[in-house]
């Protein structure tokens, strides 16, 4: 058995005996890892390998899941590498892909052994580069799509997002050995480094050493934040309905083509048909009949997995295979009702009568899809199913269906057909509205869809040509070259929809129109029409933005108009940020939404404006409730009065206890989660955990944060932890493989709490975490930017597996972050920016400066939603890790200021 995989142990031994022998519950709960560290002792010499010089290859590299884990992404926050656990039960388990008929049966419970994580990760991130507007397809960039960094991760499985866009996210872990534990150290073992030489760190002068705190500043207090919730962005905040559903088919790889269904039964299968044992590969293989439409061997393996810990789930695919060749078939529907009922109160249930809504609805099934419905307990804020049910409303007749279709249409996603169907038949109940879902349409981005509409709708409801506005739309610039001298023959609302489209590419033609189309409008158009300028400005650092704003008037007249009317207004507010005029930046927060408008963004930025302006007083009562949290502004807040950041204690106290873990190991929800995460199968997995929340107190959600450490399942450690009201240094900030990471950043001659808070951003601490664009390990480098360092650093060993091996992951990825900070003249935000949307995107944004900007403004205005995110997130997380050290550095200082510079090129992948 490999010695990495004997953690696992940890919670599945009895610790009862311990605490027998110890006869305390604290040697009770430390028994375990004292044997364990005794067995890795022993493990651990004869298992060592020489080491290699700055890279050593992976032990035995795992083999690739054949099943690739789908997630979702949307909007901010970032957030954004799920942890692959290696899993080997004890004898008689089969392995997958090993042969079924060579296990022998057991009596005895599986022990489930992971490689165990040292403390838990960072908070959740979403990590697409996705454009402000919600529902945008392309950025708003230049008006072309965002195109990754080549070294970027792009994609953060932790969490998933209302967007149901589904992206393959394969992690893979392979075996590595671990170090006992030295005396006075936490029971999680650490990561052994492979011996690489490395010198002591030199801390570069562009990079600020911690400060001193306050007198009042205890690193580790004993006193517990009292509501740490309130201080983390609410995107950031793991609700049970954080990890939207997604219907079966968009979770799983791309079915294949073909295959029959079989006639499906709710009842379990004969016993005389189901082994005695059935394997995790046998379920494996289950699901990949699913996904391949498989249903004759599909009904065989449910048949055999009738007594697995997820046989529910076979049985499940069977039924819905089988529902789906006939969705008609009045035994087909009762056998999945039969199931449903069965399964009352589990996730499974929810699960498919949400997949089996879909169904309705796509069939035309408006009665079993509102039966249906009602029934959800999560997923009825789901966009498709929302837009299916204001569909078959307004179909009902409805007084009200209209006005609510309309209303939603606004920041629904439109590329979803369910969303679509809803807005011809908003169309097609009222057709003066047609032309205000052209308006919306092209603000998204969805312009074969905006050219479509204007297809239906008939001529007198048009402001133009159905032509003109195909061209105005398709190819604003070549309209604007055929007819920049004869704007005056085309209506105002016409000319609008061309400066609106016009603005994606190009402002300076765009306000050309607009100006020829102003005094056409009416006023909401007007307002739309200027406001969608000042955004595309703003988002280009354009300090021109301020004026368009201006120009639009009341901005609120623009929101019945407007396609996520919130991201204008907030662009008005950054840019007055970017501006440095405190009365300019009062207006613009005032012009928020009220919801926005009490975010810690602005509830900062506004108390920023007032200290400017000499109302101290008044800052102070907005700042100082900003200062009792953790994140990002509350950290700034904190600095702009002057005062210690907020005390988080270091241990859970009271810790976890027998009674607490001998009920989580009990949790039916739980306890198939943990299946799922042995079995690589992360969503699912995250599904049955979030579930499981339902029937816990939110003072449940500390105890269970440390289960999860406990087992090594960072990403729920963390997650459940936010859901708490107490801030833990060691469940939020952890540092696993603290010495590898060490050598590494000494090496590059970087911080080690920088390099410390990236890692928690881009890979939560698993060294074999594989992006969805194929960033991998600890730092989620690209294959060919690990191929470019190497050959900088004149490697001329390295291969292309290499860079899944922990240590030259961490030589690479660091060597490559203190190449884009020397490239960017030393400045943190910059560098942090360019690791993540690559070195030349932060090279352009400082370049449009018309000043210095202090780096919180710079932050604020990046236009990109993740990278602005990210830099929030990893300099918040480098404040924490300075906490180690005694002395926390302040975020102010980190950030430091942005200067102007030419825009000139990076020669840096």
């Amino acid at each position: 058995m490999q010695f990495s995989l004997v953690y696992r142990l940890l919670i599945s031994l009895p610790l009862c005996a311990a605490a027998a022998a110890a006869g305390a519950q604290s040697a009770d709960l430390m028994a375990t890892p004292a044997r364990l560290d005794a067995l890795a002792q022993r493990q651990a010499a004869r298992q060592a390998t020489p080491p290699v010089q700055a890279m050593r290859p992976p032990v035995r590299e795992a083999a690739p899941s054949p099943y690739p884990i789908r997630t979702n992404v949307f909007e901010p926050e970032t957030n954004e590498s799920l942890i692959r656990e290696v899993i080997q039960h004890e004898a008689g388990r089969a392995a997958p892909g090993s042969n079924p008929a060579a296990v022998t049966p057991r009596s005895a419970p599986p022990i489930r052994m992971t490689v165990l994580e040292p403390a838990s990760v960072e908070a959740p991130v979403r990590e697409i580069i996705t454009p402000e507007a919600q529902g945008l397809s392309q950025s708003a960039e230049q008006g072309a799509a965002q195109t990754p960094a080549p070294h970027a991760i792009q994609q953060n499985v932790f969490e998933r997002d209302p967007d149901e866009a589904p992206v393959r996210e394969v992690i893979r872990l392979s075996p590595m050995r671990a170090a006992p534990r030295p005396a006075g150290r936490s029971a999680v073992p650490e990561y052994q480094s492979p011996g690489i030489q490395i010198h002591e760190s030199i801390r570069p002068s562009s990079i600020p050493s911690p400060a001193a705190p306050a007198a009042s500043a205890a690193p580790f207090g004993p006193a517990a934040v009292p509501s740490v919730r309130e201080s983390i962005p609410q995107t950031a905040l793991e609700d049970i309905q954080s990890t939207p559903f997604i219907p079966a088919e968009q979770q799983m790889t791309a079915p294949a083509s073909g295959g029959s269904s079989a006639a499906a039964s709710s009842e379990p299968a004969s016993q005389n048909a189901t082994d005695s044992y059935a394997t995790d590969s046998e379920f494996l293989a289950a699901r990949s009949a699913f996904q391949k439409k498989n249903a004759k061997q599909l009904e065989h393996y449910a048949a055999r997995l009738r007594n697995h810990p997820l046989g529910a789930y076979a049985e499940y695919w069977n039924l819905l295979l089988a529902l789906r060749a006939q969705p008609d078939d009045p035994e087909r529907q009762k056998a999945m009702e039969r199931f449903i009922s069965r399964h009352h109160g589990e996730y499974i249930a929810e699960r498919a009568k949400t997949d089996w809504a879909r169904l309705s609805a796509v069939e035309g099934d408006a009665r079993r899809f509102a039966q249906l419905y009602r029934k959800l307990d999560w997923n009825q804020d789901e966009a498709d199913l929302v837009c299916w049910r204001m569909f078959y409303e307004l179909e009902a007749g409805s007084k009200t269906a209209l006005r609510q279709a309309k209303e939603y249409l606004r920041n629904a996603p439109a590329g979803k057909d369910a969303c679509a169907k809803l807005g011809l038949a908003a169309i097609a109940a009222d057709s003066s509205w047609g032309w205000n879902y052209v308006l919306l349409l092209t603000q998204k981005r969805f312009f074969t869809q905006a050219r479509k509409t204007i297809e239906i709708l008939p001529p007198e409801s048009l402001p133009a040509s159905k032509s003109a506005l195909n061209s105005i739309i398709g190819n604003p610039s070549a309209w604007h070259k055929k007819n920049q001298d004869k704007l005056s023959a085309f209506s105002g609302k016409a000319l609008a929809l061309a400066a609106i489209r016009l603005a994606q590419v190009d402002l300076d033609k765009a306000a050309e129109v607009a100006q020829s189309a102003d005094p056409r409008l009416d006023a909401a158009t007007r307002a739309l029409m200027w406001a969608r300028l000042g955004q595309d400005a703003a988002m280009k650092q354009n300090l021109d933005a301020a004026d368009y704003y201006r120009r639009a008037g009341v901005l609120a007249k623009a929101a019945p108009l407007a396609a996520n009317y919130t991201a204008i207004a907030v662009w008005r507010a950054r840019n007055a940020v970017l501006s440095g005029n405190p009365a300019e930046i009062e207006r613009a927060i005032e012009t928020l939404p009220h919801e926005e408008k009490a975010k810690p963004a602005w509830v900062y930025w506004k108390g920023r404006a007032l200290l400017a302006r000499g109302q101290k007083a008044r800052a102070e009562r907005l700042l100082a409730p900003l200062c009792t949290g953790h994140e990002f502004y509350n950290l700034l807040a904190c600095d702009a009065l002057g005062r210690a950041y907020a005390q988080m204690p270091r241990h859970l106290t009271p810790s976890i206890t027998k009674a607490q873990i001998a009920a989580f190991d009990q949790n039916p929800s739980l306890k198939r989660a943990l299946r799922f995460y042995e079995n690589n199968l992360i969503y699912e997995g995250n599904r049955e955990w979030n579930w499981a929340y339902r029937g816990m107190k939110i003072t449940d959600m500390p105890h269970l944060s440390e289960y999860a450490r406990l087992l090594g399942i960072t990403h729920r450690q963390i997650n459940t932890a936010q859901r708490g009201q107490r801030a833990v240094l060691e469940q939020l900030y952890p540092r696993a493989y603290e010495k590898a990471i060490q050598n590494a950043a000494a090496s590059a001659e970087l911080p080690e709490y920088w390099v410390f808070g990236l890692i928690r951003q881009e890979s939560r601490f698993v060294p074999h975490a594989n992006s969805s664009v194929g960033a991998k390990g600890l730092m989620q480098i690209m294959p060919g930017t690990a191929r470019w360092v190497a050959k900088h650093l004149s490697m001329k060993s390295y291969k292309r597996h290499h860079i899944t091996n922990l240590d030259t992951n961490l030589v690479l990825g660091s060597r490559y972050l203190k190449l884009v900070l020397d490239a960017l003249e030393g400045s943190v935000p910059l560098a942090t920016a360019g690791y993540n949307a690559g070195p030349n995107r932060p090279q352009l944004w400082r370049s449009r400066l018309k000043r210095p900007v202090e780096g919180a403004a710079f932050a604020e205005n990046i236009p990109f939603t993740e990278t602005r995110g990210y830099v929030q997130n990893v300099t918040a997380n480098a404040v924490h890790y300075s906490r180690y050290e005694g002395k926390p550095i302040r975020l102010t200082k980190l950030l430091g200021t942005v200067n102007p510079s030419e825009n000139t090129k990076i020669s840096l992948p």
